[in-house]
């Protein structure tokens, strides 16, 4: 399916051949990335009852290291579109870039705020608002971009793309419940393969993007 900027089945294609060309890498990033974001949420567990108010500071503390994790994964994948064979230590980049971890983590509570707002109004809306605005983490990491510049970014660059990126976003579901159903050992594909595919996506968008 092609809307003329970019084919579903080409990137989700570079994004399985980047993953077999990477196994070992990407086995490692994923292992990393689940460990923060699973022994944070233990521990706020184990707080929750007890230690309110340790598990709030736990809550704050786990969003910041999730958010520069975000940006790591974000660098990542545009490493790879652009040629270049990244380093395992740029999954920590947001952490040496605290600014820009701030920035990704306004912007993913405006995101999530407007998708939320937009399923409360219609699920059509809250579904449009999120492809629409879905690629303001690559701004603010490939162009260091403010919260709301990247937003305004975003929507500029899917437009006329909507009905293709729904598509791209259903085939991305399906992998990902693949790779669930496969005993969640194939997340370990389904997973790059997604974030991959979704980096090629928006340099295919950059390429080739509709003005107003």
């Amino acid at each position: 399916m092609s809307d003329n900027r970019f084919q579903i089945s080409e990137v989700i294609g570079l994004g399985w051949s980047t993953l077999k060309a990477n196994v070992k890498f990407f086995i490692g990033m994923v292992l990393i990335v689940w460990a923060f974001y699973i022994i944070p949420n233990i521990m706020q567990e184990l707080t929750k009852e007890n230690l309110p108010a340790v598990s709030a500071l736990l809550s704050l503390a786990a969003w910041f290291l999730q958010s520069a994790i975000g940006v790591g994964m974000v660098k990542i994948a545009l490493s790879f579109t652009a040629g270049q064979r990244p380093v395992m230590g740029e999954l920590f980049a947001g952490f040496s870039l605290p600014v820009k971890t701030l920035k990704f983590m306004a912007a993913s509570f405006l995101y999530g705020a407007m998708v939320f707002l937009g399923f409360i109004l219609l699920i059509v809306p809250g579904i449009i608002v999120a492809v629409r605005f879905q690629f303001l983490s690559y701004y603010i990491v490939d162009q260091d971009c403010g919260p709301i510049e990247a937003l305004k970014k975003s929507f500029e660059l899917t437009k006329g793309a909507t009905k293709h990126l729904i598509l791209l976003g259903l085939a991305s579901m399906g992998i990902t419940l693949l790779g669930i159903l496969a005993l969640i050992i194939g997340l370990f594909a389904a997973m790059p393969t997604v974030m991959i595919a979704y980096a090629y996506t928006y340099r295919r968008l950059q390429a080739t993007q509709v003005k107003a």
